[in-house]
C-alpha cells in the first residue's frame, strides 16, 4: 500500500506536542488582548468586571467528533 504522503516511510512523523500547546497559548493570549474591547462593547464597567465570578461549566471546547 503506498504511503499517502508520497515517498516518506511509515509511520508519518508527528509534530512535537509542544507545537499544539504553543498554538493554544497564542490563541489565549490573543483573546486576553481583545477582552477589554469586548467588555467596552458590552458596556461593562471596571467594577462589574471585578465583581464577576465565572460559573463552572460555562467554558466549552470544540470537539473533532459530531454528537448529532
Amino acid at each position: 500500500m503506498p504511503h499517502p504522503g508520497g515517498d516518506r516511510p511509515w509511520p508519518v512523523p508527528r509534530p512535537p506536542p509542544r507545537h499544539f500547546f504553543d498554538l493554544l497559548a497564542q490563541g489565549e493570549t490573543l483573546a486576553l488582548e481583545r477582552l477589554a474591547g469586548l467588555a467596552d462593547a458590552c458596556g461593562l464597567t471596571a467594577h462589574a468586571l471585578a465583581d464577576y465570578l465565572p460559573r463552572p461549566g460555562c467554558q466549552a471546547y470544540p470537539s473533532s467528533r459530531r454528537t448529532s
